[in-house]
């Protein structure tokens, strides 16, 4: 019996369409093509997301593997997080989670990020009942470690947990492993595969609003 879900951050209660528009300043202001970027960004950003690489340290490898200066990659550094900050939480994604919770069901984060914006996600962790974010824990997805070690933790068998994520490649583990899975597309087909497997109720729900505390995050989506 399932008795936890576990949702991913970005694309799913985050909006993840800061990436596009990083990379639309980047190639206004530095004139760096993207294809570019984006493949040296790839080899660093295991490490950086495992908490073993600091922030100005990967910006700084980016800007030497383009041939670049450290002005450009302070401007590289400032950019993204720039346009992280105008990510936006999804008030409906709220209003489920709030639903399972009431339902009695554990509610829990896992997700991939980097050290500095671990403060953001201060805003809304404490809607979840439990939160594993790979820049604290050092393991990443899609590698199974970082799953296995949160179930551990959460005290929930794989095949009593549901993982919700955007990205297929990050479903392959948990998927071989056990635990359920659903490949998020909206909120509205999330609570019909959630039904599929037997996580549902018959009376209304409900949306609450959240109201993020200072910087970070801000609500509606």
């Amino acid at each position: 019996m399932v008795q936890t879900v576990i949702f991913d951050l970005g694309g799913v209660f985050i909006s993840s369409d800061f990436g596009p528009k990083f990379f639309d300043d980047v190639i206004q202001e530095l004139k760096i093509p993207r294809e570019d970027l984006r493949s040296i960004m790839d080899i660093h950003e295991g490490e950086y997301q495992a908490g073993r690489m600091s922030n100005d340290v990967f910006w700084k490898h980016v800007a030497t593997g383009l041939g670049r200066s450290e002005e450009d990659a302070t401007r590289l550094s400032g950019l993204w997080f720039d346009r992280y900050k105008e990510t936006t939480v999804s008030i409906p994604m709220v209003g489920l989670l709030r639903r399972l919770q009431k339902e009695g069901y554990l509610v829990a984060a896992l997700s991939n990020t980097q050290e500095p914006h671990i403060s953001w996600h201060k805003e809304f962790r404490d809607l979840f009942d439990a939160v594993c974010l790979s820049a604290e824990v050092g393991k990443t997805k899609p590698g199974w470690e970082i799953y296995e070690q949160f179930l551990k933790e959460l005290k929930v068998k794989p095949e009593e947990a549901v993982f919700v994520d955007d990205s297929p490649k990050h479903l392959v583990q948990p998927r071989e492993h056990g635990m359920h899975t659903i490949l998020f597309q909206d909120v509205d087909q999330c609570k019909g595969k959630l039904r599929e497997l037997g996580i549902g109720w018959d009376e209304p729900g409900y949306e609450p609003s959240f109201e993020p505390r200072g910087s970070g995050p801000e609500n509606n989506k």
